[in-house]
């Protein structure tokens, strides 16, 4: 069975919904921003360690033995003098640390050298993620000349910070403006929509209770004035219909009192007629019973006068026989 939800509930609960999504939204812009912004960071990353291998790994400076040491590691401290440099590291695929530069060697072979065989097999740059001094870093394997890999750690916590403070301010900024625009919104709604069909609903109760004189001015746009007019028109035409059911009942009314006073006078001949009508049948009745007595007597009368004549004849038959 569905319930009854309320006008006002659905449009808090999509203003809410409004607001997750934005905000999903906008976090995820951010994210995505800084998954752009690392990227750019590596191949920032890639393109030194593209010039570290064509400077320090080139073959028309590796016939200097002594070039690593002597300009190399100058070169490289240079190049890599950034506040997100964590370490540089050039290495062969023996394993061998060709130029070192503040990496941890030994634990860079031990998380990593799966990334530099497969960097060097198919000679093509890997980015790893990886945990190094306590913070998140990343990882760049280049393949260089002679089998070489150039190792180059770059820090994404100013990345991660930074994106963290823009979240928190964006995401806080724009939460505060849309829940001002969203609260801004309800109460246009709740103004041109809610309240007005709010007191439509009230009009209705009302005459559901019996009363007839309500009439309502919702406001609000001219659809849902509309509809309070025709509110308003329906209960005058109620009180119309009302007036005109009330005098048909009137003339209903006089009409069966007339039709009663008919129908009285009309009982009262009908009893006057009945009353003669049943003196004159009794008057027969009497006049029928002295008959019927007349006739009874005299049919008496005629018996006893046929059994005298029967004996006279019977007398004259036995005289005529003693003759």
């Amino acid at each position: 069975m569905i319930q009854k939800i309320s006008l006002s509930y659905i449009i808090e609960a999509i203003f809410v919904l409004i607001l997750v999504l934005s905000i999903s939204i906008c976090f995820f812009s951010i994210k995505r921003q800084e998954a752009k912004t690392i990227d750019v960071i590596v191949q920032e990353k890639i393109s030194i360690a593209q010039v570290i291998n064509e400077v320090v790994l080139s073959p028309f400076t590796a016939i200097e033995e002594d070039f690593v040491d002597r300009v190399g590691r100058s070169f490289v401290n240079e190049l890599t003098n950034s506040a997100d440099m964590r370490f540089v590291a050039i290495i062969d695929s023996d394993g061998e640390v060709v130029l070192n530069n503040r990496a941890d060697v030994q634990f860079l072979l031990s998380n990593i050298d799966n990334s530099i065989q497969e960097a060097l097999m198919f000679r093509r740059t890997i980015s790893r993620d990886m945990a190094y001094g306590g913070e998140d870093i990343k990882t760049i394997i280049y393949p260089g000349y002679d089998n070489n890999v150039v190792i180059i750690g770059t820090s994404i916590a100013g990345i991660q910070e930074d994106t963290k403070m823009w979240t928190t301010i964006i995401l806080g900024t724009s939460a505060m403006l849309l829940i001002l625009m969203l609260v801004f919104i309800y109460l246009i709604l709740d103004y041109l929509i809610i309240t007005p069909i709010k007191k439509i609903s009230q009009g209705y109760i009302a005459v559901g209770e019996g009363d007839l004189n309500t009439s309502i001015d919702p406001g609000g746009p001219s659809e849902i004035k509309h509809l309070g007019d025709s509110f308003n028109q329906m209960m005058e035409n109620i009180k119309d219909y009302q007036i005109q059911l009330e005098q048909s009942n009137d003339i209903l009314e006089e009409k069966v009192a007339q039709r009663t006073k008919d129908l009285a006078k009309l009982n009262d001949s009908l009893e006057g007629k009945i009353q003669e009508r049943t003196a004159d049948l009794e008057k027969n009745v009497e006049e029928l019973e002295r008959f019927h007595k007349l006739t009874t007597g005299r049919e008496l009368r005629m018996i006893e006068l046929k059994k005298e004549i029967e004996d006279l004849k019977k007398k004259l038959k036995d005289n005529k026989k003693t003759l």
